[in-house]
């Protein structure tokens, strides 16, 4: 019996002694889980402090996360901010009251202020407040921008980096280019419809060109360099054929662009530049297995040689067109004539007398199939600066002799529709960088050839402030104080145990 009470003892004993061994152990284990606990409350509570921070209206840094750099200055707009020479100051005629219009205008000019030695600034100004200063600068209404250069004034119509970065480049540069759009002959307009050019137009402000209209009448004036002509209806009478024919011996560079319908009223002008339209209509045989009409075109095939097509990979897109081959007819001589555009081997050309039939369904041998059709042709002539310097010849650097000229650069498209507002700025495809790409060839003007709007990849988030005050009180105070009670609660219970 004593036997076994001592060996009860003996065991009660070891048991005792382990249980006291395990003690510190389980307090260690305790305090290392109570610290891991603590830090990560801490760090919770730092992250919060950090993302409050990062939304805090005073935070003065800014980080660009989009994929294509959407509020980060191009480098052609830091270019032209730092070369301007002049102050330019931006007036934003604006109400006190419309906050967001003034929110959009702040996100747009505070990269190009906040460069250094930025010569851009910009004002506020409520018309109704302001009436007299108004008057002086020429604003009409709530909306206008005018922009100042010394003595210079222009108005923006597009306030956006592409429209900002085109007016410091035109009211900085007093040689800028001016199109001249002609009217009389049914031409496209500037009215708001899928067919009118008013994007064209609006694109062409923004990139630091002026835009005039006129008619061609009894003369044409001679400071006009650069003629646009698109989509015609009527045709020309015989003086105003004579007029045009002289105009481009002088020199003058022309965007012709016709369409289906009207092509034949001016093979002459074709004649003059050494081109011709056939009674052709392309069809587009992948579109239409895309499930669109074949009389669109989509096309990538480019020149790669010309300036304006150079490194473009996105293809452009064509209504109704007519191809626009070389006039093998007419003496090369001093003409230079390229095929800029041209249809894949998935294309093909019908007669247009055939098109009612192919309406019907009813089967049309193609004319062309199988080859790259030519739609857009660029036309370079050489021209002799003035009749007293034909036949004078000079050297250049090399020894070489070559006449004194210059030369005329002209366009011909065999469709309008795809600088129309249809197709213009259509995300899927490149018309607008094509199309201003071609004026700034035609007018030997490289830099217009770079301003362009970034393509936005994703939409900024926007709140309220209502909104914003809701996610602060989350994030700054409900996340961290979940945290801590927590915590708390634990080490309440531990300490019970």
């Amino acid at each position: 019996m004593d036997e076994f009470n001592d060996s009860s003892k003996r065991r009660r004993r070891a048991r005792l002694e382990k249980n006291a061994e395990d003690v510190p152990v389980s307090n260690s284990k305790r305090r290392v889980s109570l610290a891991m606990q603590a830090s990560a409350a801490v760090a919770l509570g730092v992250i919060a402090l950090v993302m409050a921070l990062l939304i805090s209206v005073s935070n003065v840094f800014k980080w660009d996360l989009t994929a294509h750099k959407r509020y980060t200055l191009s480098e052609f707009s830091l270019k032209a901010v730092r070369s301007l020479r002049e102050p330019v100051d931006f007036y934003f005629f604006v109400s006190d009251s419309d906050g967001d219009r003034k929110t959009n205008i702040n996100n747009v000019m505070e990269g190009y202020v906040a460069l250094r030695d930025s010569k851009v600034s910009y004002e506020f100004i409520d018309l109704r407040k302001n009436p007299i200063k108004a008057k002086e600068m020429g604003a009409k209404g709530n909306g206008d921008v005018i922009v100042k250069c010394g003595k210079r004034t222009e108005r923006l119509y597009d306030v956006s980096e592409e429209g900002v970065t085109g007016a410091l480049v035109s009211i900085s540069n007093r040689n800028k280019n001016t199109i001249y759009f002609l009217e009389g002959h049914g031409e496209r307009g500037f009215e708001k419809s899928l067919e009118s050019v008013s994007k064209l137009k609006k694109a062409l402000l923004a990139e630091g060109y002026r835009v005039e209209h006129f008619s061609i009448g009894s003369s044409i004036p001679e400071d006009i360099e650069n003629i646009a002509i698109i989509a015609p209806v009527t045709a020309f009478n015989l003086t105003e054929r004579h007029l045009m024919e002289k105009w481009l011996d002088k020199g003058g560079n022309l965007f012709l662009c016709l369409d289906m319908d009207s092509a034949d009223n001016y093979d002459w002008l074709l004649s003059k530049l050494g081109v011709k339209s056939p009674e052709e209509l392309v069809y587009d045989i992948k579109m239409a297995y895309a499930g669109a009409e074949p009389v669109f075109v989509a096309t990538n095939v480019y020149d790669g040689s010309c300036t304006a097509t150079k490194g473009m990979r996105l293809p452009s897109c064509y209504k109704t067109a007519r191809p626009i081959d070389r006039d093998n007819k007419v003496k090369a001589g001093s003409l230079s004539i390229t095929p800029i555009v041209s249809t894949d081997i998935n294309a093909l050309s019908v007669s247009l007398k055939n098109i009612e039939n192919l309406a019907k369904g009813e089967k049309v041998k193609p004319i062309r199939q199988g080859v790259n059709i030519p739609l857009i042709q660029t036309v370079e002539r050489e021209i002799a600066k003035d009749k007293s310097e034909r036949g004078i010849t000079t050297k250049d650097k090399n020894g070489n002799e070559h006449k004194d000229t210059k030369k005329s650069r002209s366009i011909v498209s065999g469709d309008a529709d795809f600088l129309s507002n249809e197709l213009f700025d259509a995300a899927q495809f490149a018309n607008k960088d094509l199309v201003l790409n071609m004026f700034g060839w035609m007018g030997g003007s490289e830099t217009n050839m770079e301003i362009r709007a970034k393509e936005a990849s994703s939409e900024p988030l926007m709140l309220s402030t209502r909104a914003f005050v809701v996610f602060g009180i989350i994030v700054v105070l409900i996340v961290p104080g979940i945290v801590f009670f927590y915590g708390l609660s634990v080490v309440m219970k531990r300490k019970k145990k």
